[in-house]
C-alpha cells in the first residue's frame, strides 16, 4: 500500500466489514454493511513508474544510410548528458567504447546516425544515463545490409 495515497471516498467502520465480506464473497449480514462503501481503493495496485525507452522504426538499413533511434525518459532519469551509442551485436554498453554515439539531451526525442563508416552486419543501440554506462534502455538490434 502506498503511504502517501489519498482517497476521495468517505469511509466509516462499516466499510471495513463490507470490504472483508466482498473479498470473501459473503453476503452483508446487516443493512449497515450492505450500503457501506467497501475500502477497495486501498488495495488497488499502483501503476508502475514509467520506464526509459529506446526504439527504431528501421531494424534493417542499407550500409551508408542513416538510422534513427527514438528515446524517452521519465523526468527522474532525465539528463542533458544521457546518450545513445551504437555497438557491435553482442557487445554491452560499457564493456567497450561505442562505435558511434550522440547525446540525447531532451526527455524524449529522436537521434539519427549515419552508418557510412560501418561495415554490413549486426549492431545494437543502447541508451545510457548521464555520461556513464548505467543502461536506461536497450539493446535495440538492427542490421546493416549491403
Amino acid at each position: 500500500m502506498n503511504r502517501a495515497a489519498r482517497s476521495a471516498t468517505s469511509y466509516n467502520h462499516f466499510s471495513t466489514g463490507r470490504a472483508i465480506e466482498e473479498a470473501l464473497g459473503l453476503a452483508p449480514p446487516t443493512p449497515n454493511d450492505r450500503y457501506a462503501e467497501p475500502i477497495n481503493d486501498a488495495f488497488v495496485a499502483l501503476a508502475p513508474p514509467p520506464a526509459p525507452t529506446l526504439s527504431t522504426a528501421t531494424p534493417s538499413v542499407r550500409s551508408g544510410a542513416s538510422i534513427a533511434f527514438d528515446y524517452g525518459t521519465p523526468s527522474t532519469q532525465s539528463s542533458t548528458s544521457n546518450w545513445v551509442g551504437i555497438y557491435a551485436s553482442g557487445v554491452a554498453a560499457g564493456t567497450q567504447n561505442a562505435i558511434l554515439w550522440r547525446y540525447a539531451p531532451n526527455r524524449d526525442g529522436s537521434l539519427s546516425f549515419s552508418t557510412g563508416g560501418l561495415a554490413a552486419g549486426n549492431y545494437a543501440g543502447w541508451y545510457c544515463y548521464a555520461d556513464g554506462y548505467s543502461v536506461l534502455a536497450g539493446p535495440v538490434a538492427f542490421t546493416l545490409t549491403n
